[in-house]
């Protein structure tokens, strides 16, 4: 699987793709301090004396505590803007890096299968329908890269979920293990109950797609055929 896919890329490819990921972590935990600021501020707003408590002994602390509360509803308004400004322009920034890699990514594989189909023997194209070359290179292309994509965001996911649980484990290492007990189980019934009927489903499709473009082709090159002998 692994050999397949390194012959898919090239290895300016594989570069871009390690900095997506890297620009997938650094945006997730982007996300996470702006959703964390919000309750802060909200602390602020309500009980402020409560959040300095918190921070005792730190420099927010020792800011907060000299400023009335007037000031400090400003300040944290503030820092929450910017927080979120900060936020937007880099998503902007790496959403912008994601289309462009997904693009050349996807102009790369279609090339790449592209001149192996001209490449081919005689044979080739004699054994295989045009119809299945061509959803090769439309549809199959473009699953591979959301594939990838997608492998790359799971594998982004799981990440921030290995970092949760082992914070929350050090801290409640009972009752961390059977909530991360309790998800497995219920993970592998989904996927035990869900992966027959994908796999079926995703079979059916791409032979539907198949037939699909066979009847085009056909009905187009049987066109050509009837007014050529007109």
């Amino acid at each position: 699987m692994l050999k397949y896919f390194y012959n898919l890329i090239t290895k300016k490819d594989l570069n871009n793709l390690v900095f997506l990921f890297l620009g997938m972590i650094i945006a997730a935990t982007i996300e996470m301090i702006g959703l964390s600021a919000i309750p802060v501020f909200i602390m602020i707003i309500v009980d402020s004396k409560n959040l300095i408590n918190i921070l005792s002994g730190s420099y927010i602390s020792n800011l907060f505590q000299n400023l009335n509360k007037s000031k400090q509803i400003i300040l944290g308004a503030s820092f929450l803007i910017i927080i979120f400004f900060l936020k937007n322009f880099y998503l902007s920034i790496y959403f912008y890096f994601q289309t462009k890699v997904t693009r050349v990514l996807r102009e790369n594989i279609s090339s790449k299968l592209f001149f192996k189909y001209i490449n081919a023997e005689y044979k080739f194209h004699i054994n295989n329908n045009l119809s299945i070359l061509t959803r090769n290179l439309i549809n199959s292309v473009n699953g591979t890269v959301n594939v990838i994509i997608s492998s790359l965001t799971i594998a982004k996911e799981g990440l921030i979920l290995f970092v949760i649980f082992l914070l929350l484990l050090l801290n409640k290492p009972l009752i961390s293990l059977s909530i991360f007990l309790f998800l497995i189980i219920i993970s592998s019934f989904f996927i035990f109950f869900t992966k027959k009927i994908l796999t079926y489903r995703g079979k059916n499709y791409e032979q539907l797609r198949e037939k699909q473009l066979k009847i085009i082709n056909h009905s187009f090159g049987s066109i050509k055929i009837g007014r050529a002998h007109v």
